[in-house]
């Protein structure tokens, strides 16, 4: 299992560890073979050649992390898997299903900021945290910004009673808020972005939802 895994459209580079390599095929590289981590990022931009870097430790992960966050605009996020009965809320935002997220703000927490934005962009108020579901990062161009952009997002699964009605909040662009079956998802991963596809398949096989 990745221990993480950064996208680029639908691309990625994912960071394991060694333990659990079962085969090496494909483009991979192990960590102790990188001498510029830049260079590593760059050729990954420029292929769009999908990567494996493999790690002996945690702590070899955690540091590659914190040298790839130096190619970018880092940016901070958190958003909320909404959940009331057997349903998961869901947006429709610039024509892709999504879950609510935004930006962490000055002073916030996390799980602070994930309250707020589910509350602002959908309507929802009674919320409460239930698991802390991790995170995901996807790279995309920000208009103002000269480097690409690396933002990670802080997830927590949250429960929803009694389930609400929900409001879309327009000006984030988000045209939908609606309750999705969890048996009935298949819409849903149709038309998402891969980190979200990934982030909800984790908690699934992870019983947080």
């Amino acid at each position: 299992m990745q221990i993480y895994k950064l996208f680029y459209n639908y691309n990625f580079i994912e960071v394991i560890k060694k333990t659990e390599v079962t085969s090496l095929e494909g483009n991979f590289l192990y960590y102790n073979q990188i001498k510029s981590v830049s260079s590593v990022i760059d050729n990954f931009i420029a292929t769009k050649q999908n990567m494996v870097i493999i790690c002996d430790m945690l702590k070899q992960a955690e540091m590659l992390l914190e040298d790839i966050k130096q190619c970018f605009t880092f940016q901070k996020a958190a958003g909320g898997i909404v959940c009331s009965k057997n349903k998961i809320l869901a947006i429709e935002r610039l024509g892709k299903w999504d879950l609510p997220k935004g930006h962490v703000e000055q002073g916030e927490t996390d799980t602070q900021t994930a309250i707020r934005e589910v509350q602002e962009e959908t309507g929802i108020q009674h919320l409460k945290i239930l698991q802390d579901a991790g995170f995901t990062y996807h790279i995309f161009p920000q208009e103002g910004c000269p480097k690409l952009v690396l933002k990670q997002t802080h997830w927590y699964t949250m429960q929803n009673t009694p389930e609400e009605q929900a409001t879309p909040q327009t000006e984030e662009h988000i045209t939908r808020v609606t309750w999705l079956d969890k048996s009935d998802l298949q819409t849903f991963f149709n038309n998402t972005y891969p980190s979200i596809s990934l982030l909800l398949e984790t908690c699934f096989n992870k019983h947080f939802l």
